[in-house]
């Protein structure tokens, strides 16, 4: 077949119109939101209602209005929102939060407006910057970035629509790629230290600024958590914070799903309480790549951020959608180095003709 014969088609003719590049960051784009919209209507319609007991939303507003009527922030008394992650039939854990105790002190204020708006306000604030993360994220990614994109389009259709807090941390990471890189210190510390009480595992971005030598940026994680868990003490008590440790050690080690290290370590053969430490083995791994790849920032930063999504112990489908992080770099550095319009060169202006030596007698 001739050029002339494969331009007749109509797949061949957009392409060439359109191009090549342009055609599969709207089929990405396109494709994101067929999952969306297939998670919120078939797969998941529950979702669709983040005050439905359940949601991620839920949960957070169950627990700072215990913490808000005084009652103990990981247990049930009577009164208290009901929540269907306690000894229900799927899932196999004891506490009604099995998140730190800083997010429930945030979610204090939110829990005193009156009726669901807090949950929907928090809701479709992480649904926006998903989306605008997705939308920036895809058009600036090379054509094999996009397609590691698009086998994580059915994790972040999840995330983004669940009403959990990697919705809004996801795209706060990138806002963390940007501050560090361009020399903004203290806003990348605060991002870290704010991710890190609220989630635990974006503390791994601690050791990127480590390696990058960045002492302001360092600081700024340590005074951001000392403040944080001050105010997490004084809104939701020690006690508290104390019985978080035996909520992650049953997190670790109960309910977990098949994407698991410890589920994965489990199937290999490996028993307790070896299997336990399969997470933990996972983050060194990326520790030491970044350590490897410090001189580079972009790719220590992505062997953080692949630490960060992986090295859960409870590592589900949502979580995977942290890897998109780890392409920011790369699209920010691409979005960069992008050719520019060249100018046509000025015509150099001629050195002025000197003046002919003055026959005027000398005085």
């Amino acid at each position: 077949m001739n050029s002339r014969a494969a331009q007749a088609i109509p797949v061949v003719r957009v392409l060439s119109r359109v191009g090549s590049k342009r055609a599969i960051t709207a089929l990405s784009l396109a494709v994101y939101a067929c999952f969306i919209y297939t998670i919120i209507t078939s797969a998941k319609p529950y979702m669709q209602n983040p005050a439905s007991i359940g949601m991620d939303t839920s949960n957070y507003y169950a627990a700072g209005q215990r913490l808000n009527d005084g009652h103990q922030l990981y247990a049930l008394e009577p009164g208290d929102r009901p929540v269907a992650n306690v000894r229900s039939p799927s899932y196999y854990w004891s506490y009604p939060l099995l998140s730190p105790p800083p997010i429930a002190v945030l979610w204090r204020p939110l829990a005193m407006i009156p009726g669901d708006l807090s949950m929907y306000l928090w809701w479709w604030a992480g649904i926006l910057a998903s989306i605008a993360f997705v939308a920036w994220l895809i058009p600036r990614s090379s054509t094999s970035l996009q397609l590691l994109a698009l086998l994580l389009a059915p994790s972040m259709a999840t995330t983004l629509w669940s009403g959990n807090l990697n919705a809004l941390l996801i795209p706060l990471s990138a806002v963390l790629w940007w501050a560090g890189s361009r020399g903004k210190s203290n806003l990348a510390g605060f991002i870290v230290g704010v991710s890190t009480l609220l989630k635990l595992m974006p503390g791994m971005y601690l050791w990127w600024l480590i390696l990058l030598g960045d002492r302001r940026g360092v600081r700024s994680v340590v005074v951001t958590v000392a403040a944080g868990l001050m105010l997490s003490v004084l809104g939701a008590g020690l006690a508290a914070h104390f019985q978080y440790l035996d909520v992650a050690a049953q997190a670790n080690s109960v309910g977990l799903s098949g994407l698991s290290p410890v589920s994965i370590a489990r199937t290999m053969g490996i028993g307790p309480p070896f299997a336990q430490w399969a997470p933990y083995g996972i983050v060194a791994v990326c520790a030491a790549e970044a350590w490897l790849m410090r001189l580079r920032p972009e790719w220590c930063f992505a062997a953080c951020t692949v630490g960060v999504a992986l090295g859960t112990p409870d590592l589900r489908i949502e979580t995977l959608a942290w890897l998109l992080v780890a392409m920011v770099p790369f699209a920010a550095k691409r979005r960069r180095s992008a050719p520019t319009r060249r100018r046509r060169p000025r015509r150099p202006t001629p050195a002025p003709t000197p003046l002919p030596p003055s026959t005027a007698p000398a005085h």
